[in-house]
């Protein structure tokens, strides 16, 4: 009951991002005028979900729509099937995005709220039916990439979706500055809230060493969904971080002239241990924010 005012603002925003893996073309529905309109019905949409679409709104008007497209996905609640982050929502302290895991026969379920998880605890009903996500990381989705989903999903370019109205929603931002607008910036942020003018999103690191795969439930600070990023067990947190933060900064939240700070279970991992040493494991929870 607390969210209903606020979920289906991250489900709507989830499709629209990951519109390729749906078969119809889901609409922005953020222009400036329905912008005004979102603020009038739901007071926090804007301090919710406003900064995540300045960026987006950026990166269109920027021509930078390769960053307006996953290149992960979204972890599934074990019960619901829907990405992880429906049941929260970015700068909620009371209600925040997060995993609820349980672990059982050692292995860890995910669920995107508490009723999730105590339902499927007390039922148990999709022990056996694994999500896209566990499929993938099974092996039965080849290549295990978000190209190799959307051929698995078989939605080829002629059915996968995209903006409805061919992003002119976002155009009209150009023209139509409202007060208080972040996104006319080059990276959907004023320069005090990226760092510095220049800043963009952290790339990858590049080729590394020999290492074991390590998936994990990766969530960003003031993200809305928390996503699959595959580390490596030889990777130090502090490239560990940087992938994740890949998937995030630059493309939904804005960049900054600064470091990472990564949690395992509430305490903050030195950046120089290798993931192995540090005690990440596959399936684990680790959160990624800015560095104080």
């Amino acid at each position: 009951m607390a969210g209903l005012d606020t979920w289906h603002h991250s489900l709507h925003l989830g499709v629209w991002y990951w519109r390729p893996t749906v078969w119809w073309n889901p609409q922005g529905g953020v222009s400036p005028e329905e912008r005004d309109w979102l603020h009038e019905k739901y007071p926090q949409w804007e301090e919710q979900f406003g900064p995540i679409w300045d960026v987006i709104i950026g990166n269109i008007n920027g021509n930078r729509m390769e960053l307006t497209l996953p290149a992960t996905l979204p972890w599934l609640c074990n019960l619901c099937y829907l990405p992880i982050g429906t049941a929260g929502s970015p700068r909620n302290e009371k209600f925040p995005v997060r995993s609820y895991p349980l672990r059982y026969n050692g292995y860890t379920y995910h669920f995107c709220s508490r009723p999730c998880r105590q339902i499927w605890w007390e039922d148990r009903d999709t022990l056996h039916d694994p999500t896209v996500i566990e499929r993938l990381l099974g092996g039965q989705i080849q290549p295990p990439t978000v190209e190799g989903i959307l051929t698995w999903m078989g939605l080829t370019p002629d059915v996968m979706g995209d903006d409805a109205y061919g992003y002119r929603w976002a155009k009209s931002y150009a023209a139509h500055r409202r007060p208080g607008d972040r996104s006319g910036t080059p990276d959907g942020g004023t320069e005090a809230e990226t760092g510095n003018p220049g800043a963009r999103a952290p790339k990858p690191p590049g080729p590394a060493g020999q290492g074991r795969p390590v998936p994990v439930n990766a969530m960003f600070e003031n993200d809305f969904v928390t996503q699959l990023v595959v580390v490596l067990d030889t990777d130090t947190v502090d490239e560990a971080a940087r992938k994740v933060a890949a998937q995030v900064v630059g493309r939904r939240v804005c960049a900054r002239d600064a470091g990472f700070e990564v949690r395992l279970d509430g305490r903050v991992l030195p950046g120089d241990v290798t993931v192995a040493g540090s005690g990440i494991s596959a399936l684990d929870i680790v959160t990624v924010g800015w560095a104080a």
